[in-house]
């Protein structure tokens, strides 16, 4: 099965588990039209250059699209390998790029308004003596969100990135929800959630992992709009979802390791 046969199949059987639950402790939110998703476009690419003078292996792949549908995911790899020389000198290497993005709207759970997200990037250079080179990947994600009339929300992130060891290694990854009186951020590792109050208007709920050369980045994160609820019934709701999110971060990041 591809990778982006999986995340399909992950992402379809996270929607499950969120109906059940959520159906199950919030059965009762009056919030029909909570939000609407008004823009998105996504950002999955990688690339890698590498060898010495005339003796070198090179890939890329670019995914830059926009559309309005409720789910999406693509992925993007590619890597290549040398053993040989150069004029007596010996060229042996290897580089690569693997970088993936997957959303799901899950608008009319129990009459609210949810978004599941992720992305990775993962960026590897291994070079012996004369070769020179590099590699990086991206992904990126922008959905904007417009909110009709007064509500809440709950923003949850989870962020993870190694910057590798070598002078040119790095890696960064980021979520973000902001829009008229919002400004979350999520962007150095671990977890975190913020709730709050909505004015209507237009949000974005932006996610961004990148890596160079020997980087690895993950970002994970989930978005709950809805009017303002009975006591407890958000918590119950945002742990439904909050549940889904980071069961499919656990699944994404060991098939990296994998």
């Amino acid at each position: 099965m591809s990778t982006v046969a999986m995340l399909r199949r992950l992402s379809l059987h996270n929607v499950a588990q969120a109906v059940v639950l959520v159906a199950v402790v919030a059965p009762a939110i009056p919030v029909a039209g909570a939000a609407t998703l008004v823009e998105r476009q996504s950002l999955v690419r990688g690339s890698f250059s590498f060898g010495y003078a005339s003796v070198g292996d090179s890939g890329s792949a670019y995914f830059l699209e926009r559309d309005l549908e409720s789910s999406y995911d693509q992925l993007a790899t590619d890597a290549g390998a040398l053993d040989g020389d150069y004029r007596g000198l010996p060229v042996v290497g290897s580089a690569g790029f693997v970088s993936d993005l997957s959303f799901e709207v899950l608008g009319g759970i129990a009459d609210a308004y949810g978004i599941v997200a992720g992305g990775t990037a993962t960026a590897s250079l291994v070079k012996q003596d004369y070769m020179v080179g590099g590699s990086n990947s991206v992904s990126q994600l922008w959905l904007y969100v417009r909110v009709p009339q007064d509500s809440t929300y709950t923003f949850s992130a989870d962020i993870e990135f190694s910057e590798g060891s070598g002078q040119f290694d790095g890696a960064t990854a980021g979520a973000s929800f902001t829009g008229p009186g919002v400004q979350v951020v999520f962007n150095t590792p671990g977890s975190g959630s913020v709730s709050g109050a909505l004015r209507s208007g237009e949000y974005l709920f932006y996610g961004s992992a990148t890596a160079e050369n020997n980087g690895i980045a993950e970002w994970n994160a989930n978005l709950v709009i809805g009017a303002v609820p009975e006591p407890g019934t958000w918590t119950l709701l945002g742990l439904g979802i909050t549940l889904v999110l980071f069961g499919a971060g656990r699944h994404r990041r060991q098939r990296l390791v994998a």
